[in-house]
């Protein structure tokens, strides 16, 4: 137990021993609490660069939601409950130890600025990164360049690395390390006691997406992950059918509420079917409700953009809290999609976008899904290169797949209905 837990703790028993062990467990019930909402508010992930007072709202949103969830524990187990005034400071001191958290980070990636990096790769690549990783930490300063080093060089490589006191290497070259000369160099530094860090892997750890950019073809032949284990599919579809079953008992009600709303708003049908591709390349029908005009689509097929003008307005609020993939629980009980997944797309669009993005294909091999990792962490795909952007993240998922991240793409996915973060 953290000691400001054992400081209320002890206060707020004022020796009533008997009572001790019931109030340290309603304590760590409100820790766990707290926890479990800043990873639902995505608070550990939270860039740098993002608005100081935009953090502090969501850290006190978060705070707050745990306070609700623990009273509620608290009124079916009064014993649980530490008192008020504890619950106020534990609930106090977390938003402000985030806060702290949050505003000495700055302070402390600048007293590592000793440290040196040395990237190595083609210079749109290397470039890319650099900005990347610059904006990521909130840095603005911009990495300095060898001039000398217009070809990747042994030789120049370890003379650079004893001037400048490199302590890590980038690789952000596909194919760089599969050079015999190369390898033993980066080798031999690592035995110098440099580190030698693959783009491809930092930049997963950095952004949960594959570099499709800095990605050797064959590179994902060899990795980990991308397996598919007969448990862990048999445990999605039991979640997802449980899922699926429990979602249309309870929002019964506001299926008939939005279905009256669209057919008093507009002509045309209240169920939207349309055909998509699903796993393995299968095509099915999806079921939403219709959140636009009867012939949105009189002039051929087009991607969705943000503030459509073929939106309705009962659409737009359905869309925005993603009231209108509720008929797709239906698909899920009928095996077409999962819960979480790949978001599944248009026979049309799926054979423009195979010809013009490597790898894509790889994204029908996992069953498609209502929400996703591409789902949660970008905005919206409305042409080829949002689609591109988008894959990395589905790779990402392929790779990692586990009943873990399925629950973390979930819970993220509720806040972002809860806080109308939709389309």
């Amino acid at each position: 137990m953290p000691p400001i837990a054992i400081l209320i703790l002890v206060l707020s028993t004022r020796g009533e021993a008997s009572n001790t062990v019931l109030k340290a467990a309603g304590l760590c019930l409100l820790l766990l609490a707290c926890e479990a909402c800043f990873r639902w508010m995505g608070l550990y992930r939270f860039l740098l660069r993002r608005d100081f007072l935009r953090f502090l709202g969501r850290t006190a949103a978060a705070v707050g939601g745990a306070l609700g969830l623990v009273w509620m524990a608290y009124l079916i187990f009064p014993d649980l409950s530490p008192g008020y005034s504890s619950v106020i400071v534990v609930g106090s001191c977390s938003v402000a130890l985030m806060a702290g958290a949050r505003s000495l980070a700055p302070a402390l990636l600048r007293l590592r600025r000793d440290e040196r990096l040395l990237i190595v790769g083609r210079e749109e690549l290397v470039t890319a990164l650099c900005r990347d990783v610059l904006d990521h930490i909130g840095a603005h300063e911009e990495p300095r360049r060898d001039s000398s080093a217009t070809t990747v060089d042994p030789v120049l490589l370890k003379e650079i690395i004893l001037r400048e006191r490199i302590s890590q290497i980038i690789v952000a070259e596909p194919g760089l390390e599969s050079r015999q000369e190369i390898a033993s160099a980066l080798l031999e530094c690592r035995l110098m006691g440099v580190e030698v860090v693959d783009a491809v892997d930092l930049y997963q750890r950095v952004h949960g997406k594959i570099w499709l950019d800095a990605l050797a073809p064959g590179r994902l032949v060899f990795s980990e992950g991308f397996r598919l284990t007969p448990s862990y599919l048999l445990w999605k579809r039991v979640v997802d059918v449980t899922f699926a079953l429990a979602l249309l008992a309870l929002a019964a009600p506001i299926l008939l509420l939005v279905a009256l709303a669209i057919r008093l708003e507009s002509p045309g049908p209240v169920l939207f079917r349309q055909e998509r591709v699903g796993q393995h390349g299968r095509a099915f029908t999806l079921y939403k409700f219709r959140s636009m005009v009867e012939d949105a689509e009189s002039r051929g097929a087009a991607w969705a953009q943000r503030n459509d003008a073929r939106v309705t307005r009962i659409g737009k609020h359905l869309r925005r809290f993603h009231v209108d993939e509720l008929p797709q629980a239906w698909n899920v009980l009928r095996g077409d999609l999962s819960f979480v997944g790949p978001r599944p797309e248009r026979p049309c669009f799926v054979e423009l976008l195979r010809e013009q993005i490597p790898f894509y294909e790889l994204r029908h091999y996992v069953k498609p899904g209502i929400t996703g990792w591409a789902q949660v962490c970008y905005p919206y795909a409305a042409s080829v290169e949002d689609s591109y952007e988008k894959l990395q993240y589905e790779l990402y998922y392929a790779k990692h797949v586990s009943l873990k991240l399925d629950l973390a793409i979930l819970a993220r996915t509720a806040a972002h209905v809860l806080f109308g973060r939709g389309r």
